[in-house]
Order: structure tokens, then sequence, then C-alpha cells
């Protein structure tokens, strides 16, 4: 069964100082951040933890925490971290909604029964600089925001998923490969040292591709639902594994 663990951030960079055979090297602030950028150019399902956050409005704005990765929708007032079901019932109710950092959603305020509304306007908030900014003051001091954030360590390093190394690795050689075109002293001609350097980008590339593709894999206990699913005799293949076609009478059920 395949179980996704997570490791550091730091574990991808220091995979990259020793293939690189820097093994006396550190992480460095600039290394972290190319590591960073990487793991959410990869964005593989599963990589972020799904949050409902209350936060302070200040004004127009309210400060998201630094490591969100993502805002999806949000609850004008304090409705607690527990309110899976109140953000199900409006996006149900709504339909979809577009999810996505910079493109505003939807904000609502909550009657008071829990599963309908008073009040939905579409498209008032954006995101600037890592803060929600509201197009109007709303009145009122809290919302609640349904968002992913990144894991982080004790430390406050980013946990990514372990078959992110390769990749981050890779990454990371590529972005040394391209710093150090501009100070080669080998000789070797400009084509030359571009095709290996690119040859590198598309290691990454093909590695970000495979790592964003195994974190979408299903499970052995989802291929065992999508089985189920796939055989059940009513919903499933069920009914045209037992169609069979009559030259005569065009298609015929089994039954």
């Amino acid at each position: 069964m395949s179980i996704r663990k997570k490791v550091s951030l730091r574990a991808a960079v220091q995979d990259a100082l020793d293939a690189m055979g820097y093994e006396h090297e550190r992480e460095n602030p600039l290394m972290m951040d190319w590591a960073t950028k990487a793991e959410i150019a990869i964005a593989g399902a599963n990589s972020n933890e799904p949050k409902k956050m209350v936060l302070d409005i200040d004004g127009c704005w309210a400060k998201l925490p630094k490591h969100t990765a993502k805002v999806f929708g949000l609850l004008l007032g304090d409705h607690g971290c527990d309110c899976n079901k109140l953000f199900t019932n409006f996006y149900n109710h709504y339909g979809n909604l577009p999810r996505a950092v910079y493109a505003g959603a939807f904000t609502v305020v909550d009657d008071g029964g829990g599963s309908t509304f008073s009040r939905c306007s579409g498209s008032d908030w954006s995101i600037i600089n890592n803060s929600i900014k509201f197009e109007q003051a709303p009145g009122i001091d809290k919302v609640t925001v349904d968002a992913e954030c990144f894991f982080v360590d004790d430390n406050g390093h980013i946990l990514i998923n372990e078959n992110h190394v390769e990749a981050i690795s890779k990454h990371l050689e590529w972005r040394f490969a391209m710093r150090k075109r501009w100070t080669k002293t080998d000789g070797r001609s400009d084509r030359m040292y571009y095709n290996e350097v690119n040859s590198i980008r598309k290691e990454w590339t093909d590695l970000a591709a495979a790592a964003r593709g195994e974190d979408g894999a299903p499970q052995d206990h989802e291929r065992a639902r999508i089985s189920g699913m796939l055989h059940d005799l009513y919903s499933g293949n069920g009914p045209s594994l037992s169609t069979y076609y009559d030259s005569n009478n065009g298609w015929n059920s089994g039954f």
C-alpha cells in the first residue's frame, strides 16, 4: 500500500548538494527559496493541509498565515475551525466556485441557521501580499477562511511528499547550472553549455511531472472502491457487458 510520507524540504536541498559534490556545504536562504518555488511548481495532490481558519479583519484587510498555499472561500464571522459542513452546504447551494488563489470567490453571511445564507456576493475579494483584501469594508471583525496550508515542521520548514525530493534536487541542480553559465572558465562554447543546462532542465520537468502523477495515483483502498463501482451490477459495467449487437435489431440487452 502506498503511504505518502512527509520529509523536510531541507532533505531535497541536501540531496542536491551531495549530488553536486558539496558534501560539506549547508543550505542557504537562496537554495531554500529555490526549493520552495520548485515545491509550489510541482503542486501535487495531498501536498498541502486543508484548514479552516478564523482571521481578524482590520478595515478591508485580513492577514493570512505565512504558510497559506491556497484560499478557496470565505464566510464572514467566526464560525470556528470545525465548520466543514457549513462550507460544504454553501458550495453545494451555490455550485462550483472559482477555486484559485488569485481569483475572488464568494463571501457570505450566515443567517444563524447553519445551512442557509442571508446574503451572497461574488468576486468581492482578492489576495494581495499574502492578505485578503475586501473591495469594501465588510463591517465585521472576523472572517472564516477555507484554505490549504503547507505542512511545516517544528522549525517552520516546509514538509514535502517524500517522492518530491528527487525532482526538487534536480531543480536546484538546474538553477546552479544556470547561474554557473555566466562564470564558466572551462573553454566550452555557449551552445554546448546551453545544451547541457537545457538537458538538466528537461530532467527537472520530467521528474516534476512524475512526482505530480504519483501524488494523484490512487492508493490500494481507493483502487478497491473504483473497482467496486466499475463492477457494480446496476451502476457499473455490468449492464453493458450483457448488451450485444444484433445486425437485424440493433443493440439488445441480454436481460
